[in-house]
């Protein structure tokens, strides 16, 4: 698989998982509402996610990733 097409699959992945959260009321409620609330979205307010959603959101990538024999890389931002 080319990497290019690795890519756009993993960002589907994400973009997935962010939509789940979307439709979760239980996820919405304690977790993702969370980054909505920022009135001017910059960069650095990207930084501003739960550690639960940004963990949410993350693991579809990973696991993308993992089935595909492609390295997973995990960091965190403190």
């Amino acid at each position: 698989m080319s990497n290019s097409l690795i890519s756009l699959l993993m960002v589907c992945f994400l973009c997935r998982g962010h939509r789940i959260q979307h439709e979760s009321n239980f996820l919405w409620t304690h977790f993702h509402s969370y980054h909505h609330q920022i009135d001017s979205p910059t960069a650095v307010s990207t930084l501003s996610i739960d550690t639960v959603d940004a963990t949410l959101q993350g693991v579809s990538v990973m696991y993308f990733m993992y089935c595909n024999g492609g390295a997973v890389i995990v960091f965190s931002i403190v």
